[in-house]
């Protein structure tokens, strides 16, 4: 490996620890947010899943800002074919949700930082899973006992 493959993999593992952190808080700021599942079991569950939604979303598009701005001063121009916006954006939407079916494919040692990006992505996907799963759990044993 190359110095700038190294340099790639210890920026994604800096991602990874700036997304971890960021979906941390986020996670945090919904769960105080969130109605009480006593009184409100189903709206809770709605409202936390419209709000993690929103949460992977502003995630994407500060991936999207950040593998633009680590291209642009980096050598390795060769990640997308058309370099707007939209294109950043989407091919960091596709990569954060390990889809790998994009159009375009990274080249070079930003595929580093891309492989990544679907690490991070899949982690923080799990984590809003499990967050979710107990949401809904609390919710339903909430009307069980009569909340809702």
């Amino acid at each position: 490996m190359s110095g700038s493959d190294w340099l790639m993999l210890l920026l994604g593992v800096l991602m990874l620890g700036l997304f971890g952190g960021v979906h941390l808080a986020g996670l945090e700021i919904i769960r105080r947010m969130r109605p009480s599942e006593r009184r409100h079991p189903w709206l809770a569950a709605v409202l936390v899943f419209w709000s993690v939604g929103l949460l992977h979303l502003t995630e994407i598009a500060l991936a999207a800002v950040l593998l633009f701005a680590i291209a642009a001063v980096s050598a390795a121009t060769g990640a997308l074919a058309a370099p707007d916006a939209a294109s950043w954006l989407y091919f960091a939407g596709i990569t954060f949700a390990t889809l790998g079916f994009a159009q375009v494919e990274p080249e070079g040692p930003l595929r580093l930082l891309y492989m990544m990006l679907s690490v991070t992505g899949f982690m923080l996907i799990t984590w809003s899973a499990t967050f979710l799963h107990d949401v809904w759990s609390r919710s339903e044993r909430a009307e069980e006992t009569g909340g809702g």
